[in-house]
């Protein structure tokens, strides 16, 4: 098994792709616009992908361990609605 000391990192990601920072600089909760911001949506996606993989494997991993991480599953279901990527 995994030392799961190994595996977890914080870092605060970048204001415009992702990350914690990325939601200080946005006055809206709303969805982005694939219109009119088609290079932002298209990075965050990229940006959701890795989050998506590390929430995923955490979570795994807690399975693994028998620890429950609610926090973690709300995380990783809500990700790309906090990122304003639009459904899809």
């Amino acid at each position: 098994m995994p030392d799961p000391s190994r595996c977890v990192g914080l870092r605060g990601g970048d204001p415009l792709f992702g990350g914690i920072t990325a939601l200080m600089t946005r006055d809206t909760v709303a969805p982005l616009s694939p219109s009119l911001d088609a290079d932002l949506v298209e990075a965050r996606r990229g940006t959701a992908i890795l989050a998506h993989k590390d929430l995923r494997t955490a979570l795994a991993l807690a399975r693994d361990l028998g620890v429950d991480l609610p926090l973690t599953a709300m995380a990783e279901a809500r990700y790309d609605e906090v990122l304003g990527l639009p459904p899809g």
